[in-house]
């Protein structure tokens, strides 16, 4: 056994003999095992401090860095070994080991400083048990026990792979389900999986396994009712509806990219199920029925994965996609800008006009209100004209023409002029009366702000149509006004 302690103190640098028996003899060194009670980099540099402090009489030993290091890559060995219940043996330790055990220990040490939290979960639930599953075994996964190693080998399979995916999977499957340290992090893994379920359905699942907070046993108490053949099949029906139901219009009603999400997630779902997996046809079959657009260029598209990706799924998707972002590319940056701000302010130019007689067809405007069905009701700066990337929008019910729908995109003009045709449509009284004297002067020029916008996500893309309800409203606001104040005049 000595021979192998040499062996390796000759590897990490210490090449006289005399200098190896010295610390085999006064440290107390007789086996490759004896190395694993140092337990860090600590104890080796402490031990190197005290073979320096001793006389020569007492068998000095002066350790260069680089020896210290390689001495604390050793014990990291040692101790990876030990843990993993593999055997130790000297020839082991080569050159390339060595280098491999150095880069490990210190990725080791860094990933093992990030903890996730439960919170990023979210809460449980048991239709989408699949995706939460891969969120929880991801968790794991990045998540560190006693033994400074992911967490995900406590729930591990009971079946060993024939072959591993990766160097990572094996190492997972080295770790024995026994001992004091798989019963800690055991523990661990049943206090974070108590966390994710306690308010949810999925506790019921584990609650027995509460009092010896077993954590191996919980989960797969969980795995099993959840993979059932009762929640399989519920889940399984409920993957095939959202199939028929999903289809791509356009990038306002659902992105292609959220509907190629959907499409995916269930059809891992249902490839749980022997008898219910789709084949690779079938799938790209049941992409192209899901895109209902309307759009000739997208439609080709269709045509072309028909030809060219009868059997890629995930090819047909990748060339669908970038076929809606070259043709509907600035769209897509609108809407995402629109969906994740539920209000914006933007900078409309005004140039007021004098006052005049309210149309009843947009919110507040005129000298006076005007009566009628959808009259709004009169107020400050009447009669201002609006403008918006060049466009007049004074009357959001107006037909535009495609140029200047088209000149209304950027700066979210288009979603402004929806939310003007909302104001239109349902601030006015139900009365018809106006109430309000404009202020409005002529000749100024001034911008306007806080004009939020907001997504309107089921509006077709295209030049908008009037609102007819609103230009009725104004064209009896006009007539009764008329007989109102203009002495019977129409």
């Amino acid at each position: 056994m000595a021979e192998e302690v040499h062996a390796v103190l000759e590897r990490c640098g210490v090449v006289a003999e005399a200098t190896r028996n010295n610390i085999i003899t006064r440290e107390g060194f007789t086996q490759l095992a004896d190395f694993g009670v140092l337990e860090n980099d600590t104890d080796v540099s402490e031990m190197a401090k005290r073979m320096a402090s001793r006389t020569v009489a007492e068998g000095r030993v002066l350790l260069g860095t680089v020896v210290v290091k390689r001495l604390q890559t050793l014990v990291w060995w040692v101790r990876d070994r030990q843990k993993c219940g593999l055997p130790l043996v000297a020839a082991d330790f080569d050159a390339e080991a060595m280098d491999e055990a150095a880069q490990m220990k210190v990725l080791s040490r860094e990933l093992a400083d990030k903890e996730p939290s439960v919170k990023e979960l979210g809460k449980f639930d048991p239709d989408d048990f699949d995706a939460y599953e891969d969120a929880f075994l991801n968790l794991l996964a990045q998540s560190y026990g006693v033994l400074r190693e992911p967490l995900c080998y406590v729930v591990r399979s009971e079946e060993v792979p024939e072959a591993f995916a990766t160097t990572h999977e094996e190492r997972m499957y080295q770790f024995p389900l026994k001992g004091n340290s798989f019963e800690l992090d055991s523990q661990a893994v049943y206090r974070k999986l108590k966390a994710f379920l306690i308010d949810s359905p999925g506790w019921a699942w584990i609650e027995p396994h509460d009092a010896a907070e077993n954590g191996r046993a919980a989960y797969m108490a969980w795995a099993a009712h959840y993979n059932g053949e009762g929640e399989l099949s519920k889940r399984t029906a409920i993957a095939k509806a959202r199939l028929n139901q999903v289809h791509y219009r356009n990038e306002r009603s659902m992105s292609f990219e959220k509907c190629t999400e959907i499409m995916t997630k269930c059809f891992n779902t249902l490839h749980k199920d022997v008898d219910q997996r789709f084949l690779d046809r079938q799938k790209v079959e049941k992409l192209l029925k899901a895109i209902c657009c309307q759009d000739a260029e997208l439609l080709a598209a269709k045509a072309v994965i028909d030809q060219q990706y009868p059997r890629d799924f995930i090819g047909a998707c990748g060339y669908f996609s970038q076929q809606v972002a070259r043709i509907h590319g600035s769209a897509q940056l609108e809407y995402k800008q629109l969906r994740t701000k539920k209000r914006g302010v933007y900078a409309v130019d005004t140039r007021g006009g004098r006052g005049s007689r309210a149309r009843g067809r947009f919110g507040r405007g005129g000298n006076r209100g005007a009566r009628g069905n959808n009259a709004g009701r009169g107020g400050s700066g009447g009669g201002a004209q609006v403008i918006i990337n060049g466009i007049d929008v004074t009357d959001p019910n107006r037909n535009f023409t495609a140029q200047e729908w088209e000149a209304l995109g950027p700066n979210n003009g288009r979603a402004i002029v929806l939310q003007m045709r909302e104001c239109a449509s349902g601030r006015g009284n139900r009365d018809g009366r106006g109430r309000g004297r404009g202020r409005g002067r002529g000749g100024s020029e001034r911008n306007i702000g806080a004009v939020g916008a907001e997504e309107h996500a089921h509006e077709e893309e295209g030049t908008p149509a009037n609102n007819a309800g609103g230009d009725r409203g104004g064209r009896n606001g006009r007539g009764f006004g008329r007989g109102a104040y203009g002495g019977g005049r129409s």
